[in-house]
């Protein structure tokens, strides 16, 4: 059947090459065949012009309400803890305000111990035997919010009637973690978000007042019938079919659910999407992660096939992208995938994979051109925004936003290498295809190579981070030539980093936290998470290239086993 709007619509061939590439150019070819594709696809979905897509959504499943504690009568005789993560300014002055208000509350306050996911169990032993009631008083959202809220829903099953003060500029992303861990009515009281420096210039005795009489309203007014509600949470069913209509209507209808990057995208239509089936032998129903990032939603392998479908992404990649959700889904993206220090995710291929989707290793691998790294890279902003739920403000809170978020994808040049891949060094089979995902993306420094240089960029990194230096195979060879492994480089440069890292404060400005909190970074050099991994990728250059990027230390999970 022809496409009535095929001739129509003269800006389909371009429209589907843009979304195809997603940020690269796959070729003149490449945009012609995709777009008859599309177009033989559209006829088979039933012509006239349109295109019956499949709904992309992550899957939310059934989650048991948690009602909140009985409030208090009144505060007067009562022992009230005021606790924070890195808000502590702040948050003790809140704690002596309350103190003032209400001379006849004990007021206590504490410091969560740890980094901010940690549970700090002897706290809440403290807090179950000797608390009325709490203040977690951290003031920001984003990861620590995601965690602080946990944090509270934990304290409300005990009976500790909890309120968390949170700032003005984070409302809706406490809001989205408050509801995902089924507690939709948490106690809240909104304060100004202002440096720890500025807590007594920048918030008036009247902003102050107002926040302690939200304090004691939300831990004293009665509960309504909306916050003692039990039961099930999220049970309606998504639809399996998202909408049909015109490229162009599938464009706009996919943008206004927020389920696109803002680029175009390849309409997932039945066929598509079973074109990808076919190159598992898993299930279409099969989980492949029950906790997506940043809602901790469900993913199957069909879900993961439609935002392929949607990325660009060709279906022999499809081992490939069940990889990397089932990776996603690890506990160590959880903060990534809400902070607002606006994280982005590093992926890299080893082992035969690399040449059955074609990747570029060599020149230009970071950049344009080639539609694996490309539209793979890809696939994963995607997968975070449909299948996760990641939303701009709502629970993605990336104060500057990342350029990397958008694709950081490429395979170690392993051919060229003069050392071990990295997939042997992490204990994996040469033969045996790997993907390595890593959160952070900042502090980038492209330089000649040079072990002191890469090591006094990694000397600014914080002191919870490593580094991932990404250097080109003549600059590998160069080390090589010197006597030195992958290993000896690895370690010259985190030996030569550590002493410019030993003051961590810093020079121009105050951090609202304190980085040495509970002794876990008082020395890097003993600290895995610091530690500096090498990876081959890149092509021939005059001088020795590499570039030094500040992530976290990778997961790595077999692309076989997705087969």
């Amino acid at each position: 059947m022809k496409n009535k709007n095929y001739g129509k619509n003269s800006s389909l061939s371009r429209r589907i090459f843009l979304a195809s590439g997603a940020l690269s150019a796959v070729g003149l070819s490449s945009a012609v065949c995709m777009a008859k594709s599309a177009h033989a696809a559209n006829s088979a979905s039933g012509g006239n012009g349109e295109y019956m897509v499949l709904n992309p959504q992550g899957i939310r499943q059934e989650r048991e309400r948690i009602p909140l504690s009985p409030s208090l009568k009144d505060l007067k005789g009562k022992t009230v803890y005021f606790v924070c993560q890195d808000k502590p300014v702040q948050t003790r002055e809140l704690a002596n305000r309350l103190r003032k208000r209400i001379p006849e509350t004990e007021v206590i306050f504490r410091m969560k111990q740890g980094w901010v996911g940690s549970d700090d169990t002897e706290l809440i032993e403290e807090l179950k035997h000797k608390a009325n009631a709490m203040v977690y008083g951290t003031a920001i959202g984003g990861g620590s919010g995601k965690y602080a809220v946990g944090w509270i829903s934990e304290l409300e099953k005990l009976g500790i009637p909890s309120v968390y003060v949170v700032g003005e500029a984070l409302v809706q992303d406490v809001e989205a973690s408050s509801s995902m861990f089924g507690m939709p009515s948490m106690r809240t009281a909104i304060t100004p978000l202002v440096p720890e420096e500025k807590v007594t210039e920048d918030i008036s005795d009247e902003k102050y007042d107002a926040v302690i009489s939200a304090i004691i309203k939300a831990l004293t007014n009665p509960l309504t019938e909306e916050e003692k509600k039990t039961g099930k949470m999220f049970t309606e069913k998504l639809p399996r079919i998202a909408m049909s209509g015109t490229l162009d209507e599938v464009q706009d209808y996919f943008y206004r659910q927020g389920w696109t990057d803002g680029l175009p995208v390849i309409p997932p239509t039945e066929e598509k999407v079973r074109e990808m089936l076919r190159r598992t032998s898993h299930a279409p129903d099969k989980v492949v992660t029950s906790v997506m990032h940043p809602e901790e939603l469900t993913v199957t392998v069909e879900k993961t096939a439609i935002v392929g479908v949607m990325a660009g992404c060709r279906p022999e990649y499809m081992p490939a992208l069940l990889a990397i959700v089932e990776t996603y889904g690890n506990p160590a993206f959880t903060h990534a995938a809400r902070s607002e220090s606006s994280f982005s995710i590093m992926t890299f291929f080893n082992g035969p994979i690399r040449h059955e989707m074609k990747m570029n290793p060599s020149t230009n691998a970071l950049g344009p051109g080639n539609q694996a790294n490309a539209s793979i890279g890809r696939f994963l902003s995607l997968a975070a925004i449909a299948l996760g739920g990641s939303r701009p403000i709502v629970n993605n809170m990336s104060a500057l936003g990342n350029p990397t978020r958008y694709s950081l994808c490429f395979p170690e040049y392993e051919e060229e290498s003069p050392f071990e891949p990295y997939h042997v060094s992490r204990g994996f089979d040469r033969k045996e295809s790997v993907v390595s995902m890593a959160a952070g993306g900042w502090c980038r420094s492209s330089i000649l190579g040079d072990l002191d240089r890469i090591a006094a960029t990694v000397a600014g990194f914080s002191l919870d981070m490593g580094g991932i230096v990404l250097m080109d195979p003549d600059a590998a060879r160069l080390y090589q030539s010197k006597s030195m492994s992958k290993q000896d480089i690895e370690q010259y440069i985190q030996r030569t980093a550590i002493p410019q890292r030993r003051d961590p404060s810093p020079r121009w400005f105050r951090l609202d936290f304190l980085p040495t909190v509970g002794g876990a970074y008082n020395d890097p050099l003993k600290d895995p998470r610091c530690a500096v991994k090498l990876v081959i990728v890149g092509g021939k250059t005059i001088l020795p290239n590499a570039q030094v990027w500040e992530y976290g230390q990778p997961i790595s999970t077999s692309v076989d086993k997705w087969r």
